[in-house]
């Protein structure tokens, strides 16, 4: 056994350990809540708003929108681990598409692109710039499996995925691509191990469409201090869609 497939087995274990610690045999669905109060601001001067009280869940409301072959997908050794990749979300004819980063064991677990709180947040700012999932926008995991472990997509993981990604931007044709996160962002930008930081005020292109890049929901739940400039990520995105 060489040792990249050592590597593979040793994050294999790993990760089945961790799903029994946080799981053990149960199962759940995500579901967002109604909400009566006003979204958090992204920022002092954003404007507050209201959440849409969207529910999500694989249903004929608002089925998950999976792309072709996803129970056949073979285009990495993920599959092989018995990892499943995750549908998209949202609407079929996307203006937005957003591409989330590899899937939380939340996120694996509930078969949603991100964990509920995660969700929840992406929702208002997809508000916040006059957008809606229904109506405009969907969100698609980068890689689509999540790497046992949670370590980081192997580059072979990376370039299988962005294969199906290109299939789904030809079908789809979203105008604008939004990465949220560091393995998107550096992926869809060319610009492998750079950071959020140094990624997010470019513009790249990525099959003929423009690529903005921001930080991810979690990293600004945990530093709030992310949202100003996610903020003004967003402002970007919308003059984007506008043709500003």
């Amino acid at each position: 056994m060489n040792q990249k497939q050592q590597y593979t087995e040793f994050w294999e274990l790993l990760s089945l350990t961790e799903d029994y610690i946080k799981y053990g045999k149960k199962s759940g669905e995500y579901t967002i809540p109604d909400f009566t109060e006003a979204a958090d601001s992204l920022q002092t001067n954003a404007p507050e708003v209201e959440s849409p009280g969207l529910e999500i869940r694989p249903n004929r409301e608002h089925p998950l929108i999976r792309l072709p072959s996803d129970n056949a997908c073979r285009n990495c050794g993920m599959a092989k681990m018995g990892k499943k990749p995750l549908g998209a979300v949202g609407c079929e004819t996307p203006r937005l598409l957003i591409l989330c980063g590899p899937p939380s064991v939340g996120a694996e677990q509930n078969q949603i692109p991100l964990a509920a709180e995660e969700m929840d947040y992406v929702l208002k700012w997809i508000s916040a710039i006059d957008l809606s999932l229904e109506r405009d926008v969907m969100l698609l995991n980068f890689p689509r499996c999540r790497p046992p472990g949670n370590r980081p997509p192997f580059p072979e993981e990376m370039n299988g995925c962005a294969s199906v990604v290109r299939t789904f931007i030809g079908k789809h044709k979203p105008s604008v691509i939004l990465t949220l996160g560091p393995v998107p962002s550096a992926y869809f930008t060319g610009n492998p191990g750079l950071k959020v930081s140094e990624i997010r005020e470019g513009v790249a292109q990525w099959e003929g469409v423009p690529v903005l890049s921001t930080y991810s929901p979690d990293q600004v739940l945990t530093y709030h201090e992310l949202k100003r400039p996610v903020w003004e990520d967003l402002k970007r995105v919308r003059n984007f869609i506008n043709g500003a």
